[in-house]
């Protein structure tokens, strides 16, 4: 059982031109939860890429996955390149439960997205059962 809670980050940045390094867990059960004090740092698992290089994948497998209270997955990148991909495997359930009632800016669960030129990462979730309640949500962006 891995728990990552109020605002703990297992976080990868890529400053350089070579490929990042990935996150890779496999469990029986995932708890991505909440954030710090001052609501400025999710919970959860993240990878970006700042310079040239790729930005790293994120792969999960477990019997359980649950994202709640602002607890994200997330690659992001800010250059030219190609952002991480998340890869989200159980064999019974994902639950992406939405954001702290007094939060305004974790409102995503899953996500991967770009704020440079390059491409977001692609994202595939494969689950016996999916639950989203309250703005908890998988998807990808491009901001450029």
């Amino acid at each position: 059982q891995i728990k990552i809670t109020e605002g703990s980050l297992l976080f990868i940045q890529n400053q350089g031109d070579q490929t990042s390094g990935n996150i890779q867990i496999n469990a029986a059960s995932i708890e991505l939860r909440g954030t710090n004090p001052t609501e400025t740092i999710a919970a959860g698992l993240m990878t970006e890429a700042i310079a040239a290089g790729k930005g790293g994948d994120i792969q999960i497998t477990a019997t359980d996955l649950k994202t709640a209270d602002g607890g994200v997955i997330y690659t992001r990148l800010f250059n030219s390149g190609r952002g991480g991909d998340i890869t989200v495997q159980t064999t019974n359930s994902t639950e992406l439960i939405g954001i702290q009632p007094s939060a305004t800016v974790f409102d995503i669960s899953v996500l991967s997205d770009s704020f440079g030129s390059g491409v977001a990462g692609n994202i595939s979730l494969t689950s016996r059962k999916l639950i989203g309640i309250g703005g908890g949500y998988v998807g990808s962006a491009a901001f450029a």
